[in-house]
């Protein structure tokens, strides 16, 4: 059988196992059979030789699933991401399996490290242009996510200052536990009633309507929402950073729970500007290795 020794060198008719001790009588007799074993044997390295060219070819690459587990994620996702221009297109062997190589690994941690910081969406459209030979659009998105950010950390920085103030220059006075009128709202603020109303156009004030003439009542969280509006309007700020206090105010209920929220908030903006930072590191490398071979 192929892959086996010829029965004249495996055994020697007197049942030992020493080649060395077979008669040339046998030998003769078994000329024909040594020859097919030979040409056997010589058929198979043959074989195995014009193989391996083959196999060190392949051997460079890597199988859906390697590249799924080299970076944690499943095979499906793997072809989802490539269907998607996330991943070039992978090679394919002579009979249509898919071969990925070193470029596929590094986009598929790209798009990893983009995503964190750009949302997956977004990732996957500045990876599929960088494939697609579009860097400048690529860049755009870049930017376009780091001006978010940026605007977000201005509004958490305004909405700090103006709650700091707030919490510097509390009005000592006990409020009153209400229901208010607008008129004896506005006469406790020191303010016209016509300051009200425009507060509550702006968005900023919700009180309740009675009665069947629908007169504004103002409760306990109505008197404490405008008294923070007063004071932030002495200090000259504008209603849209007004609003953001007073919304953080009625979730927290107090100062202390909306400075811990805006705290809290700080911290996901600067985790975020790390992983943008992280994907821009990773984008960088992979242009410059392998955006001229898109």
């Amino acid at each position: 059988r192929p892959g086996r020794l010829p029965p004249l060198l495996s055994r020697h008719p007197t049942g030992t196992s020493s080649a060395s001790s077979f008669h040339l009588p046998y030998f003769k007799d078994n000329f024909e059979l040594l020859v097919e074993g030979l040409t056997q044997t010589v058929a198979m390295s043959s074989n195995i030789q014009e193989q391996k060219p083959q196999l060190a070819e392949e051997g460079r690459g890597m199988r859906p699933i390697d590249l799924a587990s080299r970076v944690g994620v499943s095979t499906q996702q793997v072809r989802n991401l490539e269907a998607a221009g996330v991943l070039p297109a992978a090679d394919r062997t002579g009979n249509g399996y898919r071969i990925y190589r070193d470029q596929h690994l590094d986009a598929l941690l790209c798009y990893q490290a983009l995503a964190p910081g750009h949302g997956a969406p977004p990732a996957r459209t500045i990876m599929s242009a960088i494939n697609a030979g579009d860097i400048n659009l690529a860049l755009e998105m870049i930017d376009a996510t780091h001006v978010q950010l940026h605007q977000q950390r201005q509004a958490l920085d305004a909405t700090t200052r103006a709650l700091t103030q707030v919490a510097l220059a509390a009005d000592e006075r006990p409020a009153p536990a209400g229901p208010l009128s607008i008129g004896e709202l506005a006469h406790y603020l020191g303010i016209r009633p016509s300051a009200l109303r425009v507060w509550e156009d702006a968005g900023l004030l919700t009180p309740e309507r009675r009665t069947h003439q629908h007169h504004r009542v103002y409760g306990a969280g109505d008197i404490r929402d405008a008294r923070v509006i007063h004071l932030l309007r002495q200090g000259h700020y504008r209603f849209d950073r007004i609003k953001p206090v007073i919304d953080g105010l009625r979730g927290n209920a107090s100062i202390d729970a909306l400075q811990t929220a805006l705290a809290e908030r700080r911290a996901t903006l600067i985790h975020r500007a790390k992983a943008l930072l992280h994907g821009a590191a990773l984008t960088y490398q992979y242009v410059t290795t392998y955006a001229h071979q898109t």
